[in-house]
């Protein structure tokens, strides 16, 4: 699955192409140093064309020692990785890594998978998979910019956030979707503080544009795109405002457990639990203000079926793939 914050502008346009095709013919020779015509290039390219299996191990390591190593696989995708401070090292990222504009459209230049296309988990709206290192680009991952966006944005005077691209962002997001690719919208396009009753006026909101999407492309559908919309991260005193407006979106689309769920609250907590929590603070355990005693996904889940009981969110991933 990928992960995506700032690049929606380029990384959709062909993610799920129903219909894949060869770009180049050749003979695949990890020792040939070979030309070959390629769809759409006016010259003939040159390189060398290696076996799926031609480069299992060994990658490009990426600073001094110790620092890890990076693979890029011959099915265009990135595969092992050791920088990341996890174990088992390494993992396996199999993510596409190139991208070629061909008459107007954005190819993924990576083996298609049994023809599926691969879910992206897009982030948007207040929500980031990583912080932009330009402060001025948190608007990057925007589906939407209204007037009322505009006019907080003119406060943060020399601080103020580019403004976005949002048309293009729309175009190259539908069409991606018209070639078959699957979103998931992480954490519904919701604010993180702003109640549903203030909505959109003291922190910007995805939550609309998301629900249009998610009517616009069903998950059920048989044909062209499709998209849901993931809850993690959902149960917190400002999103629970939003629940019954989750409730309304088609129950098909909604996600549980595609994304790590923080902060989680346990917000059906009774009097007992309130005054476990409040004694533990009183005892210097500041941290259980926030975060619960037990295991947050075991939390998240819990609290999702008391408000959730029984909805199609817990069992929708079956037809995700």
């Amino acid at each position: 699955m990928i992960q995506a914050f700032v690049p929606i502008t380029a990384l959709v346009t062909s993610m799920g192409s129903a219909a894949p095709r060869a770009l180049f013919e050749a003979s695949a020779d990890a020792r040939k140093l070979q030309t070959f015509r390629v769809d759409g290039l006016k010259s003939p390219a040159c390189g060398t064309v290696y076996p799926a299996a031609g480069l299992e191990q060994g990658g490009m390591p990426l600073g001094g020692l110790g620092t890890g190593y990076l693979c890029l696989d011959p099915d265009g995708r990135f595969g092992k990785c050791s920088i990341f401070n996890r174990l088992p090292a390494p993992i396996a990222i199999n993510q596409p890594f190139l991208f070629l504009s061909v008459g107007g459209r954005r190819l993924t230049l990576a083996t298609a998978k049994d023809g599926a296309p691969l879910p992206l988990l897009l982030h948007v709206g207040p929500e980031y998979a990583i912080l932009p290192s330009d402060p001025r680009a948190a608007s990057y991952d925007c589906l939407s910019w209204t007037w009322w966006d505009e006019f907080r944005n003119r406060l943060r005077g020399s601080k103020k956030w580019y403004r976005p691209q949002t048309q293009k962002i729309e175009e190259n997001l539908r069409a991606g979707l018209g070639e078959g690719a699957v979103v998931i919208f992480a954490h519904c396009g919701l604010p993180y503080y702003a109640p549903n009753w203030l909505k959109r006026t003291v922190e910007h909101s995805e939550f609309k544009t998301v629900s249009r999407y998610l009517q616009d492309y069903p998950a059920d559908s048989l044909e062209g795109g499709r998209c849901y919309a993931d809850v993690s991260a959902c149960v917190t005193p400002f999103r629970r405002s939003y629940f019954d407006a989750l409730k309304e979106l088609p129950a098909q689309s909604l996600l549980f457990g595609s994304d790590f769920p923080t902060p989680v609250f346990e917000l059906s907590a009774d009097v007992g639990e309130m005054m476990a929590d409040l004694r533990a603070v009183l005892k210097g355990q500041w941290e259980r203000i926030v975060v619960p005693q037990d295991n947050l996904i075991d939390v998240n889940y819990r609290e999702l079926q008391h408000f959730f009981p029984d909805h199609p969110m817990f069992t929708n991933f079956n037809a995700l793939l």
